[in-house]
């Protein structure tokens, strides 16, 4: 997921280790932990939340959905991240949904 959101927003990837990384930007720090047992959010049903949600704007909006696609790849690869027993075409993506805000 580091090296996602690492492509995606062109920074580096500033910790890393088997459970947890970090990025850092000007004046925030995203980071990301295992979580043992964890189940994915089946958003949009509720039955399972959503666990975070993160909005980006862009200048271009096909520009950035471009960006995103292309660093897709990296969300899929098979990682530490990856959970035990999905293979990775069933394992989270990101989702682009601009029609679904304004």
């Amino acid at each position: 997921m580091a090296l996602f959101y690492s492509a995606l927003l062109e920074k580096e990837i500033t910790f890393e280790s088997d459970d947890f990384s970090t990025i850092q930007l000007d004046n925030l720090w995203l980071t990301m932990q295992r979580v043992e047992g964890f189940k994915p959010s089946t958003w949009p049903s509720g039955e399972i939340p959503s666990h975070v949600h993160l909005d980006f704007s862009v200048a271009n909006l096909d520009t950035g959905e471009a960006a995103a696609l292309a660093a897709a790849p990296l969300w899929r690869r098979n990682s530490q991240s990856a959970i035990a027993g999905e293979s990775s075409s069933t394992r989270g993506s990101p989702v682009l949904h601009h029609d679904a805000h304004p």
